[in-house]
């Protein structure tokens, strides 16, 4: 018997239906979209009062063309409102008028407020000065409108002669003041 080749254009299609239930198990799994975790994550990050995380991050502050700051972060996320920003390993540059690096700050957490402009780093910070001095603390907050950092709960500044320890720390980015405040002790060191 021969088949006319215009049967075969039917052929196909039956012989398709036929082995569906081969095919179909793999190729509808084939056909459905990846997560690779990330709707695991996405539910995780809505959990936990997160509106989005970025990894490795670096955004800019420049006022009047002038720019303020920088800060690198491993991990960014916003905690309830866009607002609020929330980083972890915090590396912050901030910049003088003459556009200098002024200040750098490292932290293991750090927290933004952009309705207050104001940054706060914690857990571990260093703070290093362009004249020499490194400032060690646990909280530290930048006010933008001062351009001012604030130590508390206990500072220490120390540069190559000296040791400053006291409760709250002021440091004015503009004109690189520093000022040691509460229960102030000193120390220095005789060269030699």
């Amino acid at each position: 018997m021969k088949i006319a080749s215009r049967h075969y254009f039917w052929i196909i299609p039956l012989l398709c239906i036929l082995s569906a239930p081969v095919w179909w198990s793999p190729f509808t799994a084939f056909l459905t979209p990846r997560t690779d975790g990330a709707g695991d994550a996405g539910q995780t990050l809505q959990a936990m009062g997160k509106n989005f995380s970025l990894d490795h991050i670096v955004f800019n502050l420049a006022n009047k063309g002038r720019q303020q700051w920088q800060v690198k972060a491993r991990q960014l996320y916003t905690a309830g409102s866009e607002e609020d920003l929330r980083l972890e390993e915090v590396d912050a540059h901030f910049f003088g008028d003459e556009g200098r690096q002024s200040a750098r700050i490292t932290g293991e957490q750090g927290r933004y407020r952009s309705d207050l402009q104001e940054l706060t780093v914690n857990d571990n910070v260093v703070i290093a000065t362009e004249r020499g001095y490194t400032a060690r603390t646990q909280t530290l907050r930048y006010l933008e409108k001062n351009n001012q950092l604030i130590g508390e709960n206990g500072v220490t500044v120390e540069s190559g002669r000296f040791r400053v320890s006291g409760e709250q720390l002021r440091y004015d980015i503009t004109t690189g003041k520093v000022v040691v405040e509460g229960r102030v002790v000193c120390r220095i060191n005789q060269p030699g």
